[in-house]
C-alpha cells in the first residue's frame, strides 16, 4: 500500500452482534388474583381466586441478529473520502398483540 499514493487511508469494519427484549407480552407465568364476593350482608363473604392471565410456557425474549461489513478510504491527499456499509439484521421470536373478536351468546 505504500507504493500507491493515491490511497491515504483505507479501512476495513466488521460487526456482529445479538440483541434480546421482553416485548409487550405480560403473560409469561399465570396471574392469580384474590378477591372476596360480594353478599348482601358483610360477615356473609367469602374468598375466591380470579384467574387473570394464563400461563405461556413458550414465550421466549423477542431476538434480533445483526451483521455489518464496512469500509472507509481517503483518496487524493484525502480531497475525496467514502464509506460504504452493507448490513444484515434477522429479527425472529416477535411478539405482537393480536386483536380478537370476543363473541357473547
Amino acid at each position: 500500500m505504500e507504493k500507491i499514493s493515491e490511497i491515504d487511508y483505507l479501512k476495513l469494519r466488521a460487526s456482529y452482534g445479538i440483541t434480546a427484549s421482553l416485548g409487550p407480552a405480560t403473560n409469561a407465568d399465570v396471574v392469580l388474583r384474590s378477591s372476596t364476593t360480594n353478599r348482601p350482608y358483610a360477615d356473609e363473604g367469602e374468598s375466591v381466586i380470579n384467574l387473570i392471565n394464563l400461563a405461556n410456557d413458550d414465550l421466549t425474549w423477542e431476538k434480533n441478529y445483526q451483521a455489518n461489513i464496512g469500509i472507509d478510504f481517503g483518496l487524493f491527499k484525502n480531497r475525496l473520502s467514502a464509506s460504504v456499509d452493507v448490513y444484515s439484521r434477522r429479527s425472529f421470536d416477535l411478539i405482537s398483540r393480536i386483536k380478537t373478536i370476543r363473541y357473547r351468546w
